[in-house]
C-alpha cells in the first residue's frame, strides 16, 4: 500500500499552491447539452393515492433539529430528501406596479430557487444583473417571472456582451445560454407525497406560466479565454406572446486573472453499463464541464460470463482459460483523455464476473488495465470494492480479501473505500489509502484515519443530490476548502434506482414501493445531449469557488516568497482574511450520534450573502497580491 497523508492541514501546504496551474480548459457544453424532456415526461400523470405536498414543509423542525433559528427568512431554496427552505410566499408591493403587464420580471441567485407558489421579495425586483469572472470561467444568473395571467411562450433572450471600452465582444450567439426550469414531481421519503421542484434545465423557444405560478431561467455567460479584462454590458429581454417586454441589464466585470487547479479529486460515480457508446462522449464533455477531472466507473453486473459491456470489460473463456477483452474500455479511457481528465479513474471491481475469479486471475486483470491506461496515457486506476460495505457486515471478509489482493498485486496502486458510520472508521485498518466518508463525517473520525494510515475524503455532501443547487455548491467549494479535503465524490451522474426505463418518472412503480424517489441523475439523458440540473449548476460554482481560493492561496504564498518585508505583510492579512471564513466551518459533532449531517448544518449556517461576501474576499486578496512588485 502506497501511504499519504491523512489530511490536508486547514492551512493548506503553501507550496503546492505556489505551482498550481490552471486546468484544462472546459469543454463546449452549450453544443454538448440536450435541449428538452421528452414529451412523456412533461405530461407524466401522478399516481393515485400520492398528494402534494409543500416542498418547504418541516424545514423550520430541521433547522430546530441542528440547532439553528427555527426559521431563514427571505430565502427560496429546496433540497432533495431533506426538506427546503423557506419559500416566499408574501408578494412584494413593488410587483403590483406590474400587474397590467400580465407579468412580473426578478433577479435570483442560481441557488436562490425559485418554485411555482414563489414570489419576489423586493430586493429581487430590479433591472439590474452584475456579473464577475476570469477568461475560461462560466457564470450563471437567475432571471425569474411570476405570472398575474396565464401565458405563453415566456422566454428570455441575450444581445451581445460589448465591453464599455474597447471593441470588446463576446458574442451571445456562442457564449450565452438561457435554459428553462422544468418543474419536476418529486417522490416524499417513505411517503405517499410529493413536491414539485424545478430541477431539469432545458433549451427551449418559450415555456407556458400559470396564472399565479413563477418560472425559473439560468442565464450562463461563458468568458471566452484570452478575454481583455474589464467591464462588459447587455441586455436580457423577457417577453411572452400578447404581453410587453420587459429588459434588464446585466453587466460582467471580466477579472485580469486566471484561476488556479482545485488541486482535489472531484468525481461522479457513472454508471457505463447502462449508457451506450453514442451517447458516453457527451456524458463525459458534460462531467469535465462542470469541473470533475476523475470519474468513479461503475461497471455493474454484466449479465453472465462472457458478456460484452458497452464501455468496460468483457470476461469470456478460452481453452480452460479465463480471458479479458478491454477494447470498448480502450475506448471510453480515450475519451476520457481527449476532455483532459487529469486523475486517476476510479474503478469499482465489484461485478460478478470479477468477484468469482482466483487471485492469480484476478491479479492478472489488475495488471492488464494498468497496462492498457498507460498504453492509452491515462494516470492509470485508483481500486475500490464495491460502496459503504461498512453498513453491509456480511460483504466486509470479501472486501478485504480483495482489497489484499490488489495491495499484493499493484502495491504503489491507490486504494479506496466509502464508510458510512463513524464508529467503523478503524474498520480497514491500514489497508486503504483513501477513507472516503459519508455525511456523518465529522471530526471525531479525523484521528482514527489519520492513524490508519489513510488520507481522507468525502462523497455525496449533505444528501440533496441534483434537485438542490445551494447544498451543492456549499458541500464542492467552502467545505471541502475549509476541512481539506483532497478527494471528493457524487453518487450519482446517471441512475434510476427502480424503474431504469423511466428516467424521468421519480414516482415510478417500483420508487413507490421502496418509499425513495426513482431518479438520481445530475444529468438527465435527454434524447439529443444531457441535460443539466440545478445541482449540476451548483456543482460548477462550488469548484469555481474553490479554485478562487486556491488562485488567491497561491499569490499569497508567491508575496510571502518574495522575501520583502511590505509584501509579507501584505500576505500575512490576506491570509487571515481567508482564515476567517475557515474557522467558520464547526466540525463537532451533533449531540446525539448520527442526529444529523454535519454538513447539512454548516451548509444552513452558510447564506447566499456569504457566498458573495467569500467570493468578494477571495478576488480582493488576488488583486492586493498582484499589486505586489513582480507578482503575477
Amino acid at each position: 500500500m502506497n501511504a499519504i497523508l491523512v489530511l490536508l492541514p486547514c492551512a493548506l501546504a503553501l507550496s503546492s499552491c505556489a505551482t498550481a496551474t490552471s486546468r484544462p480548459a472546459r469543454p463546449d457544453l452549450f453544443r454538448t447539452f440536450g435541449t428538452a424532456v421528452p414529451d412523456k415526461a412533461r405530461h407524466r400523470r401522478i399516481p393515485e393515492g400520492n398528494t402534494e405536498m409543500p416542498a418547504d414543509e418541516n424545514w423550520a423542525s430541521q433547522r430546530k433539529k441542528m440547532g439553528l433559528e427555527a426559521v431563514e427568512p427571505g430565502i427560496a431554496y429546496g433540497s432533495g430528501m431533506l426538506p427546503g427552505r423557506s419559500i416566499n410566499r408574501k408578494l412584494a408591493e413593488e410587483a403590483e406596479r406590474f400587474r397590467a403587464s400580465g407579468y412580473v420580471p426578478y433577479v435570483t441567485d442560481l441557488a436562490d430557487l425559485v418554485y411555482r407558489d414563489s414570489v419576489p421579495r423586493p430586493d429581487q425586483i430590479t433591472s439590474t444583473i452584475s456579473l464577475q469572472a476570469t477568461p475560461g470561467e462560466m457564470e450563471t444568473a437567475g432571471v425569474a417571472i411570476h405570472a398575474f395571467r396565464a401565458l405563453e411562450g415566456v422566454r428570455v433572450t441575450a444581445s451581445d456582451l460589448k465591453a464599455q471600452k474597447g471593441r470588446g465582444v463576446i458574442t451571445a450567439s456562442e457564449h450565452i445560454d438561457v435554459r428553462s426550469a422544468f418543474y419536476m414531481p418529486r417522490l416524499g421519503w417513505r411517503q405517499p407525497r410529493y413536491s414539485v421542484r424545478p430541477v431539469i434545465l432545458e433549451k427551449r423557444s418559450g415555456v407556458d406560466a400559470d396564472e399565479g405560478a413563477s418560472q425559473l431561467f439560468y442565464v450562463t455567460v461563458r468568458v471566452p479565454e484570452g478575454t481583455r479584462p474589464g467591464d462588459y454590458a447587455c441586455r436580457l429581454t423577457i417577453s411572452a406572446d400578447h404581453a410587453a417586454p420587459r429588459e434588464i441589464d446585466l453587466g460582467l466585470t471580466v477579472l485580469p486573472f486566471t484561476l488556479a487547479d482545485p488541486d482535489v479529486t472531484y468525481a461522479f460515480w457513472y454508471h457505463a453499463d447502462r449508457t451506450p457508446p453514442q451517447f458516453t462522449e457527451k456524458d463525459l464533455v458534460a462531467m469535465r464541464g462542470c469541473g470533475m477531472n476523475s470519474i468513479m466507473l461503475v461497471l455493474g453486473d454484466l449479465g453472465g460470463l462472457g458478456m460484452q459491456h458497452h464501455n468496460g470489460i468483457r470476461v469470456f473463456s478460452e481453452d480452460g482459460a479465463v480471458r479479458f477483452d478491454l477494447s470498448a474500455l480502450e475506448a471510453f479511457l480515450t475519451h476520457y483523455r481527449d476532455l483532459g481528465f487529469s486523475r486517476p479513474v476510479i474503478m469499482n471491481m465489484v461485478i460478478k464476473e470479477l468477484l468469482d475469479l482466483e487471485e492469480k486471475d484476478f491479479a492478472e486483470l489488475v495488471h492488464r488495465l494498468n497496462g492498457l491506461a498507460k498504453q492509452v496515457g491515462t494516470p492509470g486506476f485508483i481500486w475500490s470494492i464495491g460502496d459503504e460495505n461498512d453498513a453491509i457486515p456480511d460483504s466486509l471478509p470479501q472486501t478485504r480479501r480483495l482489497l489484499e489482493w490488489i495491495n499484493r498485486t499493484v502495491p504503489d496502486d491507490l486504494t479506496k473505500q466509502t464508510v458510512v458510520y463513524p464508529k467503523n472508521a478503524r474498520i480497514y485498518g491500514s489497508a486503504l489509502d483513501l477513507q472516503i466518508w459519508a455525511g456523518y463525517f465529522d471530526e471525531t473520525v479525523i484521528e482514527p484515519t489519520r492513524q490508519n494510515g489513510s488520507t481522507m475524503g468525502m462523497y455525496n455532501g449533505t444528501g440533496a443530490y441534483e434537485v438542490d443547487a445551494r447544498d451543492n455548491r456549499f458541500f464542492y467549494g467552502v467545505w471541502t476548502w475549509a476541512v481539506g479535503f483532497g478527494h471528493i465524490e457524487q453518487w450519482v451522474y446517471n441512475y434510476a434506482m427502480y424503474d431504469h426505463d423511466e428516467p424521468f418518472n421519480d414516482i415510478s412503480i417500483g420508487a413507490r414501493q421502496a418509499g425513495r424517489g426513482n431518479c438520481h441523475f445530475y444529468c438527465y439523458p435527454g434524447p439529443d445531449g444531457p441535460l443539466p440540473t440545478v445541482g449540476y449548476y451548483g456543482i460548477m460554482e462550488g469548484i469555481d469557488d474553490i479554485r478562487y481560493l486556491r488562485t488567491a492561496e497561491r499569490h499569497i504564498a508567491q508575496a510571502r516568497a518574495s522575501g520583502n518585508e511590505a509584501s509579507i505583510r501584505a500576505a500575512d492579512a490576506a491570509a487571515e482574511a481567508l482564515d476567517a471564513w475557515r474557522k467558520r466551518i464547526d466540525l463537532s459533532p451533533p449531540p446525539t450520534p448520527m442526529a444529523y449531517f454535519v454538513v447539512s448544518r454548516e451548509a444552513a449556517r452558510f447564506s447566499l450573502a456569504d457566498y458573495a461576501a467569500l467570493r468578494r474576499t477571495a478576488i480582493e486578496c488576488i488583486l492586493e497580491m498582484r499589486r505586489v512588485p513582480g507578482l503575477r
